[in-house]
Order: C-alpha cells, then structure tokens, then sequence
C-alpha cells in the first residue's frame, strides 16, 4: 500500500497511515521477517529498472528498519548512501541525509557500535560535502551534526568548529525548521565545549564566543547572522559570562549599530533587545548611556527602517529606568527622538489609566456578582412579582420613545389564570402561555355596580360640573354642620361616603395660617368663590375691582394664530423697543436701509409725540390767557 502511487489527496493520507502503521507492527514483528524485508528492499532500491517514486519509497521503509537490524546491515546502508550525499538530484540527496539522521539518533545497541566504529568517518565525510548541499537538505544535515555533537564523549573542537559557519550561515535560511535547528546546534556546540572543560567555564565560553565573534569581519549578511547567533548564545549563557567578555561583546555590536547596512543595525538592534530584556537592571543601568548613543547616532535611513525596533527598545528604557533619565541622555537637539519619547508616555499614562479604569468596572461588577450570589435567592412568588405584567406595562407607559429611533417590538408573553393557578411544570401548562395578550374576562353585575360606586367622587360637584371642596377645622365642626352642608350641594350621599370624606379631611394635616400667607387657605378660598360665582351667575369683566383675576397681565395682546403678541385698535403699543447686539456697533451693518428705518420710526414717534404735547401745552397757555384777559 505504501509503494503503490497515489492517485489523490485521500490516498497520500492513506499512505502515511500506511508508514505509521508499519512502525508498530516492527515492534512486534519476527526478526528474521524484518531482517529478510530490509535486504530485499536495499537490493530492489539498486535496480537500476526502478522509478523515482518506488524507490524514495522504498527509502523511507528502510530507514523506518533501521532501528530494528544489526550492525553489518547498517554498515551496508551507509556505504550506499555515500555516494548519494554528493548527487545533484535534491530529492535523492534529502532522502540520504534523513537516513543518515537515522543512524545517528536511534539508540539501539548496534547503532551505538556503529557510531562508535565509523564516527571520524562520518565526521569527515559532513565536512567535505558541505559545498554541495542543497537548501531542501539543510534540515536533515544539522540535525544529523547536532546528533553526533551531543554523543561525543572526547573532546574534538575541530569538528565544532567547523559546523559553526554552517550553523551561523544556516540561521537565514527559508525553512523555519531549519533556522530553529540553527539556533539549536550553536547551543548543543557550546554546551559540548563547556561540558569539555568543566574546569574552566570562563575560558571555554570565552574560547567559543571569539571563533563566532570571527564572522563580523565579512560581508553585511555574514555580520547580521553572526550577531543573531551571538544573541542567541548570550541569552543562552548570560548567567555564567564574564563581565568583561559582556562588556566586548556589547561595545562591538553597539560599534556595528552606526553602519549603514540595514541588515547589520536591524540585527544589532535585536541584540540590544535581548540584552535589555534579560540583563538585571543593576547591571544595564551601566551601559544605557552607550547604548542611547548609538542609538541616536544611527544613520536616518537605517532609523526609518527600524524605527518598530527602537520604539520597542525607548518604551522599554523608559519603563526599566524612568522616563526622566532616558530623555535625559538624547541630546536637545535631536527632536525626532523627545518627540518620540514624550508621545510614548503619553501612551503609557492613557494605558495605565485605561487599565485603571477596567480594574475598577471589574471589582465592580464580581461585587455585584457576588453580592447577588451570597444573597437569599429569591422564591417563585418574588419572581413572578417582579415580572408582573401590570409594573411592565405602567412602565412602558412611563417612557417616552426617543425622538428619531425606531423601537423595537418587545416579544411578551402572557400567562391566562383561570380559578386555579397555572402549574409550570404540568406538561398541559403550554396551553395557558399565549404571545397575546389576552382579553379580560367579562365581570358579573354585581362587580360592575360594586367599581362604579368606588368610581364616583367623594367630593360634591355643583351645576356647571365643577368639584366644590370645603374647608373643614380640625375637628370643631359637628355632624350637623356636614349634613347642612351636603345639602346645599348634590344631595345625600351613603353612609359609606360620608365615612370616606370624613376619613379624608381627618387624616390631613393643614397648617392653619394667615389668609394672606397660606397656600391651602387660600386654595380653599379660591374653591369657595368658583362655586359661589357659580351659583349667582356674576361673570367678572372690565378694569379695577371687576377685572379677571385669572387673566395674565397683557393677555389682551396675545395673538390667536402665532405666538407673539399683536397690537390693538385704541390701545397703545405692547412693547416698544429696539434689541440691541453687537451688530448695532458695525457701522458696515448699520449702515443699511434697514438698520436706519428702525431708528428713523423710533424718532418719528418720539417727535409726533413731543408735538402733541407742544401743542397741547399751546392750548392750555391760550386758555389762560383768555380767562386772565377776561
């Protein structure tokens, strides 16, 4: 199933379950079956008959045997795939590295003497065909060396040594796998020449850093990935190195942050980030005003191409070591930089203060859930009062609708009670839910007589229909004087409603105060003379003592149709006046014909009426005269 070619997506899947499913079975299979199937397949794997994809196939089963058959047949595969680890076909040569992987990572008692018997060979052999290596082979080929690196027991600094370019070169690969294999030989390299020399830790680490630090003298793409690898190594180490091989390391990326490749100050920049993020801020308090330095010394080009970086880098200064510091080591003339540092705290200070904020809603509400949670849970008669249909209607009542917004139709449903309370959990319960709103049920008559007596009014009401309310003293009044006084209203009232009234007047407490000065007296005064004027039929009407009372002051000039005020025929102006604004000192605007109109009719008036009164005033001196001549 596994050889046979598929023909689609499902059966490529099927042909993996395939591989998974062969793993197992190797298990528990008979030794002399797995060892007849390993040479069957390496001798049909040299055909020379046999298709690509046969054959890549046939691979794949025998690396899965490897782990399962001795140490003279694993020599045999080996020998084979020698000559395929310099073949120009990718596939071909991915394929023998992958068994080559193989052989290095099982941990079978053969494999181990293999490795044990050819490993110079091996050794030998990766190092000289590293030229011919293609970028698909680049995985399988470091893990193979990370393999053998973390097995050897004697020390060999040559071949780590010589897998270090590769290591570091392999760090911009396309493959993700392939970097993250990268970074994980330059550690297993470093821990396998601390664990060579546990005497000096220093010296080893010291030794090592300076044959990475050898790639800083090439080419911008060189430098970018020796300074990611030395990163990688100092987060790695950063407990155990020196403080004078920190300091070196630190001077000379800070040296390459100046150039102009922006290759080099993004990958110096990375560093620094590291630095800052895991060195103690006793520590690195010591070198920020370098740091900030080459920081702003930096080329434009490379400043605008970094600038995600160095925001990062200036918002974590200064939050490790204050704002007021930072700023303080970013020379005043450089603006582009304050500027960016004080739009950062104004960031950091809307944050914290967001955050604040959010806390606070937050303790609010869990005290709020708490407190509904800790609290007695309401029973089904609380619930049900406070869904009552009547409070959810009075309220609806209450609202007015938002000018200009739709609202939305509310989905009520209505319980319909008979003589007995509807049981929620009978299973015929749904046949008293309804979305309607159901209609009441008629009333008997004797119900219907019952409201309409509660219905009529305690109070008495005269001829033209209006409530006549008296005055009554706390308690002086005798039965009698009620009696004669429901007389001269509507007539008798039951018993019922004179308990009623009576109740009412006697459970109200009036201040009795001047006439003048109360409210309620003169309220009570106002109800008596409706109805007295009611009785005689005196209507109120002209000026002074007969005048109506209820008539506002100038409701004469009131305007039936607008709502301004009009003038009357024999009556003198309702107002008279000019507004004043701040336009009447524009002499541009005062000057127009309008502006002058409205002072030239105010003159007018006044000089119409200065003549009749000069005239008048002529009238009465000729007069005087006349009398005095007589």
């Amino acid at each position: 199933l596994y050889t046979s070619k598929p023909s689609g997506a499902e059966e490529s899947g099927q042909r993996l379950a395939a591989l998974e499913t062969i793993k197992l079975y190797l298990k528990i299979a008979d030794r002399e079956l797995v060892l007849g199937m390993f040479d069957k397949a390496l001798e049909k794997c040299h055909t020379a008959d046999i298709d690509a994809f046969t054959k890549e196939a046939l691979q794949d089963i025998l690396r899965t045997l490897i782990g399962h058959v001795d140490k003279q047949r694993i020599q045999n595969i080996y020998t084979s795939s020698l000559d395929k680890l310099n073949s120009k076909d990718h596939k071909e040569q991915k394929k023998t590295y992958k068994i080559l992987e193989e052989i290095c990572k099982c941990d079978t008692e053969e494999a181990q003497a293999f490795l044990t018997t050819s490993l110079s060979d091996l050794q030998s052999t990766l190092v000289n065909s590293l030229s011919k290596t293609s970028p698909s082979s680049q995985l399988p080929r470091l893990r193979c060396i990370i393999q053998i690196i973390s097995k050897l027991k004697v020390a060999n600094y040559e071949f780590v040594y010589a897998s270090l370019p590769e290591a570091v070169l392999c760090i911009r690969a396309v493959n993700q796998r392939a970097r993250e294999a990268a970074f994980s030989l330059l550690v297993t390299a470093a821990e396998a020449v601390l664990r060579w020399e546990e005497g000096s830790q220093d010296d080893a680490i010291k030794k090592f850093l300076t044959e990475l630090m050898v790639g800083l003298a090439g080419n911008p793409t060189l430098i970018n990935c020796t300074i990611l690898a030395i990163s990688r190594i100092y987060f790695q180490f950063k407990d155990i190195l020196p403080q004078d091989l920190m300091e070196q390391i630190l001077n000379n990326v800070l040296l390459l942050l100046s150039s102009s490749s922006r290759e080099v100050s993004g990958a110096a920049l990375s560093f620094v980030k590291v630095f800052i993020t895991s060195t103690p801020v006793s520590i690195s308090t010591r070198f920020l005003p370098s740091i900030m330095k080459a920081i702003v010394n930096m080329p434009e080009d490379c400043k605008r191409h970094t600038r995600q970086k160095t925001k990062f880098l200036l918002e974590r200064f200064s939050r490790k070591f204050g704002y007021d510091l930072v700023a303080s080591l970013v020379p005043k003339s450089d603006l582009t930089t304050h500027k960016r540092l004080k739009n950062l705290r104004k960031e950091a200070a809307r944050r914290s203060r967001n955050a604040s904020e959010n806390a606070a809603s937050d303790e609010g509400g869990e005290e709020f859930a708490g407190g509904a949670a800790g609290g007695r849970h309401k029973s089904m008669d609380e619930l049900l009062a406070d869904s009552s249909d009547e409070d959810l209607l009075e309220d609806e009542e209450n609202i007015a609708p938002s000018a200009g917004k739709k609202k939305k139709k509310k989905e009520n449903t209505w319980i319909q009670d008979g003589e007995e309370i509807v049981d929620l959990l009978s299973p015929a319960a749904a046949q008293s839910i309804s979305s309607t709103k159901p209609k009441p049920a008629r009333d008997a008559p004797e119900q219907i007589e019952e409201r309409k007596r509660k219905r009529k009014s305690d109070f008495k009401i005269n001829a033209d229909g209006k409530l006549v309310i008296t005055d009554k003293d706390d308690g002086d009044d005798s039965d009698d004087d009620d009696k004669d006084r429901r007389k001269g209203g509507m007539g008798d009232d039951s018993d019922e409603d004179e308990e009623t009234f009576e109740s009412l007047v006697a459970n109200r407490k009036r201040k009795i105060g001047t006439e003048a000065g109360s409210m309620k007296s003169r309220k009570s005064t106002a109800s008596r003379m409706s109805g007295i004027s009611s009785k005689s039929g005196y209507q109120p009407g002209g000026s002074g003592i007969h005048r109506k009372l209820d008539a506002a002051p100038g409701s004469e000039y009131k305007s039936k149709k607008g709502s301004g005020d009009v003038k009357r025929k024999g009556r003198p102006d309702p107002y008279a006046y000019i507004p004043i604004s701040h336009k009447t000192l524009n002499k541009r605007k005062t000057g127009t014909v309008k502006s002058k109109s409205v002072f030239a009719n105010v003159v007018k008036a006044a000089k119409r009426g200065a003549n009749k009164g000069s005239k008048y005033k002529m009238k009465e001196v000729k007069k005087l005269m006349e009398g005095m001549s007589v």
